[in-house]
């Protein structure tokens, strides 16, 4: 296993620490592109020119099981790490100055690398694996398409699904917290917080909530929606594969996304775009979220985004790629 030693309190004032996997140096890698960097263990760096790196080792926010936010790569044994600070026993490392952005991420070593979303707001250390921004993208998708995911990854507003294999990839590191944001027609935003986030064969668990957009997740406040809509234990469903409990039909199929439906929803931030708030029809096929605005009302944004537990958020609230323009 790759093990990295704890910086404790080295280069706090600087941007960058580069951390070599002992006993190799500098040399054994050859011209790394890193202005100033010298043999050894520990080198601390101001802003230094970065190169262009191979991949983002494991997900956003870890480092083969070490929790530290990590941005700049190598396949070997060269990481660079962004330090600001030490926390707790030094399990990981908070940063700051770090940019969101796009990174190939690779949470298993079997498998390929994938390009993801990381989001370094409210903490940081976010995968984003769903965002809706402006009705570009068809999320009305069959199976195999959810499963190895679609859409654009360029922009920091783009629309996409990460993919359901690399979702659970991402999971199986053990609980982590899904955050869930979301912005209506007005601008006002919202947001939804649940912990031990889970998916089990596509299966989807999820623990206590937080936050202000309301519990939709769990079907609504009352006991008859939430025997009907709750979507805890339900599995993924989509036009091409029912796996939902509505013996009438498909919920895919009549709410235009694939989704974790019951009879069927309660929440379901893959439906149709409407480019409005209210809108009507034969199916409530929007974009909803009903513990907030109902289910004929369809959002304008939203981005679903997956950490493991080991941060402290400062302020709850959308982050720089939160902007739903």
């Amino acid at each position: 296993m790759f093990s990295i030693r704890f910086v404790l309190g080295i280069c706090l004032r600087k941007r960058w620490v580069l951390l070599l996997k002992s006993p190799c140096s500098l040399s054994d890698l050859g011209d790394t592109g890193v202005p100033g960097s010298a043999a050894g263990t520990e080198t601390c760096l101001d802003e230094p020119n970065l190169p262009v790196p191979k991949f983002l080792h494991y997900s956003c926010g870890t480092v083969t099981g070490m929790h530290s936010l990590f941005f700049g790569g190598f396949e070997n044994n060269l990481i660079l790490l962004p330090v600001a600070k030490i926390l707790g026993f030094g399990h990981y490392i908070e940063s700051v100055n770090t940019k969101s952005g796009y990174y190939r991420i690779r949470p298993r070593a079997d498998r390929e690398p994938f390009l993801a979303f990381c989001d370094m707001s409210d903490g940081g250390g976010w995968t984003v694996i769903q965002r809706r921004s402006n009705g570009k993208e068809n999320f009305n998708r069959k199976w195999d398409d959810y499963k190895l995911g679609f859409g654009e990854f360029q922009g920091k507003n783009d629309e996409y699904w990460l993919g359901n294999d690399h979702i659970h990839d991402l999971l199986t590191r053990g609980e982590n917290s899904l955050k869930i944001d979301l912005m209506d027609w007005h601008g006002e935003r919202r947001y939804a917080i649940y912990e031990n986030f889970q998916l089990d064969n596509y299966r989807l668990w999820f623990g206590t909530y937080s936050g202000n957009a309301g519990d939709a997740l769990s079907g609504g406040s009352n006991f008859e929606d939430q025997w009907s809509a709750s979507h805890r234990g339900m599995q993924f469903t989509t036009s091409d594969k029912d796996h939902d409990r509505f013996l009438a039909g498909n919920c895919a199929s009549e709410n235009k996304g694939g989704w974790w439906f019951n009879r069927c929803h309660a929440a379901n931030l893959n439906g149709r775009y409407y480019r409005r708030g209210k809108y009507s029809g034969s199916h409530d096929d929007g974009m909803v979220w009903s513990t907030w605005h109902g289910m004929w009302y369809s959002l304008k944004y939203s981005a679903m985004k997956i950490r493991a537990p080991f941060f402290v958020d400062s302020e709850s609230g959308d982050g720089e790629n939160s902007q739903g323009r």
